[in-house]
């Protein structure tokens, strides 16, 4: 804990703000005596905003700490004659999300979406900044209908497939083209998905 020491000099304070910064593993963003020095004086009630306002910033950052989510597992699986790089998406929270809000996505990367069985799913590009193919696969890992180069723009649009779908896959836009992926072309799924 940092003793409140109203009787310290503007540089002594800054001094234990660094040192309880320091403790704490968190970055103390500036200098704290610009929030509170008034040419000589510290008035008391200038000291106790800056104490609460670093307190309640310092304890937002250290919960943000834990509260980052772990980088998403990349799997393998084979599409055509090719591998790619997925994460999985099989959880509702997860297939909700999708794509939404990332910046890209790498070639030769992608995401795979699970569901319970054959359906026709619908895909959306909400909140999407970039162009994707979007690929459906049957449970006997077929691709069954390709949408390809589906931009952002084109949302409040949904792209089903042409028959059922267990798995959706969604690469970056051009992939189904350079890769060479069709209606028909076999997929192998991530090691422990079972079709």
């Amino acid at each position: 804990m940092v003793p409140l020491c109203l009787d310290k000099s503007p540089h002594q304070i800054n001094n234990l703000w660094a040192d309880f910064s320091k403790q704490m593993g968190t970055i103390c963003l500036g200098q704290i005596t610009s929030l509170c020095h008034h040419g000589d004086a510290l008035p008391r009630s200038r000291v106790l905003f800056a104490l609460a306002a670093f307190l309640v910033l310092g304890s937002a950052g250290l919960a943000g700490l834990g509260a980052s989510s772990p980088a998403p597992a990349i799997h393998s699986m084979g599409l055509g004659d090719h591998e790619i790089a997925v994460e999985i998406a099989a959880t509702d929270q997860e297939r909700m999300r999708g794509l939404s809000g990332r910046k890209d996505l790498a070639a030769g990367n992608g995401l795979l979406f699970v569901f319970p069985g054959n359906d026709f799913y619908g895909i959306w590009m909400k909140d999407m900044n970039f162009a994707i193919d979007i690929m459906w696969i049957s449970q006997d890992l077929r691709v069954v209908t390709i949408a390809e180069n589906v931009a952002p723009e084109s949302f409040p649009a949904v792209y089903r497939p042409a028959a059922p779908a267990r798995y959706v896959l969604e690469l970056k836009a051009g992939s189904a083209r350079v890769l060479g992926i069709a209606a028909g072309t076999t997929v192998t799924l991530p090691a422990g998905l079972a079709p």
